[in-house]
């Protein structure tokens, strides 16, 4: 009997140790899986997150592009006939380029093609230096088929770097001074080249233990967002990231002590439990961490055009809950930047989201969509409310800002639109933007609704 009780004893205790070694190794194996997927998910949004902000650069260099080719002077001093005094030497299209806006290529092409005035890291070229690269000539010739108002944009390859491109018809814009001579188009291109060592800036302004761009078979390479190609498809970039592993931190701080826990069973459930809860808030706030970051301007502070669109896109989803959408641009912004320079730019910014935001009300959301544009979406649909809420808006952009011993004055244009529910989100930005549109060309610090065009008159018969 006791022979038999001993032999159920050690079996029992076999059994046991056994499954507290199949839980141990499982416990093993499931937290391998959890750290694989945690860096899997860490990598993939970190990569998502860089390219948004490539995407941001596109999206500058389009917008800075457009401000310059719309300048009245511009068309007056570079059309046609350029003024390389007024352009270089008093730094309206010259080596301010660089030094504010950091934009290393510059260049005009008149209504035969030709490369007639260029500017290359800061220094005006004798020759013609910009149209010798790779997909130039397509970016102009597209720029010049969409005509005065749309930019062309791409991605160019210089020394072996990609350069964010943008080229657009040169205009006499909203300036009535200035008269179009009908003498064919001058085009006007930007380029901004990524290089290594703004590569390495990024990196180190997120953290990340590597960041780079890695020359790829244009034919192999994936199809996916991690991949830049050139705009001439000659060429392709891969990004690669070295992304934060939580992962594997998280296995280097349970691992060791595992050794204890299995040898203590109690003391190893309460443990893990504890530890696996640890881990998985930080993963939660890691998450959430990357998920803010992606979807707010880190200049304002203010949800980004994503979050905007996504917000927006919502409330027209719902029954019963109308809208209206202002769309806002700054007046005499641009002179700032070019004056000042981009602290300066980001200051103004700053404040004028911070103002923007104290105008509206509960239900109300503002949003920067990049460069100088605002937006701002209110519950308020009556009309002599909306005046109000516009001349408010008005009243405070356009008060002084201080910065740095200078009082700083800038202005803003709106454009409103109502919208309705099921309301199609491209048709109500449209409106918006038309409404903007017709706001700027009627003067500064002035705000539109947007009204539908009337259809033409039929002759009686």
């Amino acid at each position: 009997m006791t022979n038999l009780a001993l032999a159920f004893s050690r079996k029992t205790v076999a059994v046991i140790l056994a499954a507290v070694l199949l839980a141990y190794v499982l416990s093993i194996l499931f937290l391998v899986g959890i750290a694989r997927i945690q860096d899997q998910k860490s990598l993939a949004q970190t990569t998502q997150f860089v390219r948004l902000l490539l995407q941001e650069k596109e999206s500058w260099i389009e917008k800075t592009v457009s401000d310059y080719a719309d300048w009245g002077a511009a068309y007056k001093h570079l059309h046609n006939n350029v003024d390389v005094s007024w352009a270089y030497e008093r730094r309206n299209v010259g080596a301010n380029l660089l030094d504010d806006l950091s934009i290393e290529y510059a260049a005009v092409f008149d209504a035969a093609g030709r490369e007639v005035y260029s500017i290359v890291d800061g220094q005006l070229m004798k020759e013609p230096a910009v149209g010798a690269i790779r997909g130039v000539k397509d970016l102009v010739d597209r720029a010049r088929t969409m005509g005065a108002g749309n930019a062309a944009n791409g991605i160019l390859v210089a020394h072996g770097d990609p350069v964010f491109a943008a080229a657009r018809v040169i205009s006499t814009g909203a300036d009535p001074s200035v008269v179009p001579d009908g003498a064919g188009v001058s085009v006007l291109l930007f380029g901004d080249r990524l290089t290594h060592g703004e590569l390495e800036q990024l990196r180190k302004n997120l953290g990340l233990e590597q960041l780079q761009l890695v020359e790829a078979d244009r034919d192999s390479a994936p199809s996916d967002g991690n991949v830049l190609r050139s705009s001439a498809g000659d060429a392709a970039f891969l990004i690669e990231v070295m992304a934060p592993r939580p992962g594997r931190e998280m296995l280097h701080a349970i691992i060791p002590s595992f050794a204890v826990i299995a040898a203590m069973f109690g003391g190893m459930l309460w443990w893990l439990g504890r530890q696996g809860t640890r881990d998985a808030y930080m993963f939660q706030e890691h998450h959430r961490s990357l998920r803010k970051t992606a979807h707010f301007d880190a200049v304002t502070g203010l949800p980004n055009r994503n979050l905007f669109t996504q917000r927006l896109r919502d409330i027209l989803s719902r029954p019963d809950t109308p809208v209206s959408v202002l769309f806002l641009d700054l007046d005499r912004f641009k002179p700032i930047n070019d004056t000042f320079g981009h602290e300066a730019g980001d200051f103004v910014l700053a404040e004028i989201g911070r103002r923007l935001e104290a105008t509206t009300k509960a239900g109300d959301f503002c949003a920067r969509l990049g460069g100088d544009e605002f937006v701002i979406v209110t519950l308020e649909r009556d009309e002599s409310s909306l005046h109000r809420l516009c001349k408010t808006i008005i009243q405070e952009v356009s008060a002084d800002i201080t910065y740095d011993a200078h009082e700083l004055i800038v202005g803003v244009s709106i454009g409103i639109a109502l919208a309705q529910p099921n309301d199609a989100l491209e048709d109500v930005l449209r409106r918006a933007d038309k409404a903007l549109y017709d706001a700027k060309t009627s003067g500064r610090s002035r705000y539109r609704w947007y009204s539908e065009p009337k259809p033409p008159e039929r002759a009686l018969a």
